[in-house]
């Protein structure tokens, strides 16, 4: 629904605004500056960020100050986009738009999307994954991929940095996601939950 756009849309215009009106040419982030480095000096070693800075400005014609800007709005969309799909999972378009428009608001994520490094990946990255697991974990069939997709994903955000992990609780909340009763709920509880609790331990044995 194009309504859950709008916190997404909102976020990335007042990040642009912010990155704009800050002097933020300092870079700052925790060793931030450091996989900056590494990727300009290419040898980004098993640094996540160096490892993304490197590749992008490979294959696009952005330098790594270009790169920093858009990584970090990036990725914090991407956390406002797991927060609208974790409200979706619980009411709907309306719960999903509310959510979304509370994440796109929230401060934490605006001081993550200044910073350069692993720090915005990390944290983005982790509830983007969140979300997805939360949407696919509402007993439709069809969503269940999603919820692969996040727990495949959520490793990605624990290499780039351990702070993703508090991010884990949050799934708690899953025995709080309304479930319709349907004829196919022995399919989901049967079948379609070993698969995303495989996706999981292949994700974190693959890593």
């Amino acid at each position: 629904p194009w309504s859950l756009l709008i916190p997404i849309l909102f976020f990335v215009l007042s990040q642009c605004y912010i990155h704009w009106a800050l002097d933020i040419s300092d870079m700052p982030g925790a060793a931030g500056t450091w996989s900056l480095y590494l990727a300009a000096s290419g040898n980004p070693r098993d640094d996540v960020a160096a490892l993304l800075y490197r590749y992008l400005e490979q294959h696009t014609s952005l330098t790594f100050i270009q790169l920093y800007h858009v990584i970090s709005i990036f990725f914090g969309g991407l956390a406002v986009v797991g927060g609208t799909l974790s409200g979706y999972a619980f009411e709907g378009r309306r719960g999903g738009l509310y959510s979304g428009l509370i994440f796109s608001c929230w401060p934490l994520i605006h001081l993550f999307s200044l910073l350069s490094g692993n720090d915005p990946i990390a944290f983005g990255l982790s509830w983007f994954a969140i979300g997805l697991i939360l949407v696919g974990c509402k007993g439709k069939i069809q969503l269940v991929p999603l919820a692969m997709l996040g727990v495949t994903l959520f490793p990605f955000a624990i290499q780039a940095k351990e702070m993703a992990l508090p991010a884990l609780c949050f799934l708690s909340l899953i025995i709080l996601i309304p479930h319709k009763r349907t004829s196919y709920s022995w399919i989901f509880f049967l079948i379609c939950i070993p698969v995303i609790l495989y996706s999981s331990y292949w994700s974190y044995s693959w890593f």
